[in-house]
């Protein structure tokens, strides 16, 4: 059964992900495998790492995790919404992520999942279970989302789907600011 809410609880916090390859797909940004298994071991080793040992963190350090996670969701959505396309950018297949944009995606990503994986450690869910369901969840929503927008990148609605996408990410950091 544990392993069950393990892989539910990374499902879910792994949404994000989903949104955000999205959107750096309809960019013209695909997430290639390297930069995938990057992100996704960021939030694998976090997701383990806060399962293991949710005693050694107080309850401050929790909620300080969560809001920061928000924000930066918050922030990327409203920089995406925000950021208006120059129309040579438009036409052209941009390179998709450094080896830093790749850990800096990773580690705001990977920030999000320490409270669900925290609570996951205080309800004696393996750590093991939370870092290969947080890997695996976190490769495959990015993958999705990624290859979603990429493919969506050429239709005639992809101003909506963006600021669409935006706007989901946005809400989302809102749900986790409030939730």
């Amino acid at each position: 059964m544990t392993i069950l809410i393990a892989f539910c609880m990374s499902i879910a916090v792994n949404l994000d992900n989903f949104l955000i390859g999205m959107r750096l797909g309809t960019q013209g940004k695909p997430v290639p495998f390297r930069a995938n298994l990057i992100i996704s071991a960021f939030t694998g080793i976090f997701s383990g790492a806060a399962a293991f040992c949710p005693e050694i963190f107080p309850q401050v350090m929790v909620s300080a995790a969560n809001i920061t996670g928000a924000l930066m969701i918050i922030a990327f959505g409203t920089y995406c919404m925000l950021k208006r396309p120059d129309a040579p950018d438009c036409e052209k297949e941009l390179p998709g992520l450094s080896f830093k944009g790749s850990c800096a995606l990773g580690v705001t990503l990977a920030v999000n999942c320490i409270p669900p994986s925290l609570c996951a450690g205080i309800f004696n869910i393996s750590p093991q279970a939370m870092a290969v369901f947080g890997t695996f969840c976190s490769l495959i929503c990015l993958h999705v989302g990624s290859r979603a927008g990429t493919r969506l990148r050429h239709s005639m609605f992809i101003r909506q789907i963006d600021k669409i996408s935006a706007l989901l990410l946005i809400g989302i950091g809102i749900w986790e600011l409030l939730a």
